[in-house]
């Protein structure tokens, strides 16, 4: 699995032989909000399954959900959660 730093983006997970289990981000606040916050993507040999964020506060504001986040996902990419 690569998580890789992006000038514009937050995260960017992509997989491709090894799966992703249980990634944990909490308390994450960041200064602004991009357009495209990031990419979580799994592939046939390498899903991703489980991607928890806790309090993230891009530009200061709560997200709730990945539509709000600005972040993309494929279907190799599940049970990705926002508190």
């Amino acid at each position: 699995m690569r998580v890789e730093q992006h000038p514009k983006k937050f995260l960017v997970m992509k997989t491709q032989n090894n799966k992703g289990y249980k990634w944990y981000f909490n308390n994450v606040r960041l200064d602004n909000t991009n357009a495209d916050e990031g990419d979580i993507e799994g592939t046939s040999t390498g899903g991703i399954y489980g991607v928890y964020f806790t309090n993230f506060y891009p530009g200061g504001t709560k997200i709730w959900d990945l539509a709000g986040a600005k972040m993309n996902k494929n279907t190799y990419a599940n049970d990705i959660t926002f508190n």
